[in-house]
């Protein structure tokens, strides 16, 4: 029987990673540089942040130079995600760091009291370590997270929908 390790590192991701919760595919990414790479760019973490975190993937993804706005940011990775790029560029989402900063945020969140401690969950996270469009979802998913907690909060409420029509380009005049 063929080990695993002798197979080529896409049919890995391909055919098994599909398989793996978040800590086997971190532990599997672990073995060797080429898995290293392969695993770390995969969109089974894409996945994984859909199942953990109760989000819909399914919003297309457009960039700002298409809008000509700021850009509509998307839960789910572009279909060409299957081929690596050898050099990736600043634009691309890494689903892997949204769900460890999402995990992160949700044991916080775990011990929210009030809406106000959702807010201080949102706004203490270290935004250097995520770009532009992972920051996003990630706001995103903590601001959900939050009104799933507490449904009538008009803090949470009006945060969200900012965070909404900032993405979407919508100004609201008063």
């Amino acid at each position: 029987m063929a080990s695993l390790f002798t197979l080529p590192p896409g049919v890995v991701d391909l055919e098994i990673c599909q398989f793996l919760d978040a800590a086997s595919l971190a532990r599997l990414s672990c073995v060797n540089r080429e898995l290293h790479v392969e695993i770390d760019g995969s969109r089974h973490w894409a996945t994984l942040v859909t199942r953990s975190f109760g989000i819909t993937a399914n919003k297309v993804e457009m960039t700002a130079e298409e809008s000509g706005s700021s850009a509509l940011l998307s839960l789910s990775p572009p279909p060409q995600s299957r081929v690596r790029k050898r050099s990736p560029s600043s634009s691309d989402i890494k689903w892997r760091d949204i769900f460890l900063a999402a995990s992160m945020d949700s044991f916080a969140l775990a011990s929210t009291r009030r809406d106000d401690d959702v807010l201080q969950v949102y706004e203490c996270h270290p935004r250097v370590l995520l770009n532009r469009p992972e920051t996003t979802i990630r706001d995103e998913i903590v601001l959900i997270h939050g009104l799933r907690r507490f449904p009538s909060s008009a803090s949470l409420l009006r945060l969200y929908a900012q965070v909404i029509r900032r993405e979407l380009g919508v100004r609201v005049v008063s």
